[in-house]
């Protein structure tokens, strides 16, 4: 399947048929692909969020997890989903996720910024 006939599907079954599980096997195979951008990842943990509201399943640690994926795989904005990350925590988890969301993006920001200067060093 296509990217856009996959990212349909999968809003589909968030926004209408509000399957949480369908959701999140259409939304794996969209990354599957599709995984190292940012607006695939952001519109799957958009599309579950919504399919889990109406759910009384634990889908903070769903999308916790999912976001942990996300920027394990993203190349073209990883910053922005650290961010989102935090932001999420913050929002929708307690005071020690977000604190531990904060600690887990430092070490990713520190790893990054350490691969840009060894990159930049092999240059010289």
């Amino acid at each position: 399947y296509s990217s856009q006939v996959l990212l349909r599907w999968m809003r589909m079954e968030a926004y209408s048929a509000r399957e949480v599980d369908a959701t999140i096997k259409v939304g794996d195979r969209l990354v599957e692909t599709w995984g190292s951008y940012y607006n695939v990842w952001n519109a799957y943990i958009v599309a579950v969020q919504h399919a889990m509201a109406m759910t009384k399943s634990d889908a903070h640690s769903t999308l916790r997890a999912t976001f942990e994926r996300a920027m394990a795989q993203i190349a073209d904005y990883p910053e922005q989903m650290r961010t989102d990350f935090i932001q999420f925590e913050r929002e929708c988890g307690t005071f020690e996720t977000w604190r531990q969301a904060q600690r887990k993006v430092q070490v990713k920001q520190d790893e990054a910024q350490q691969q840009q200067q060894q990159a930049q060093h092999v240059r010289k």
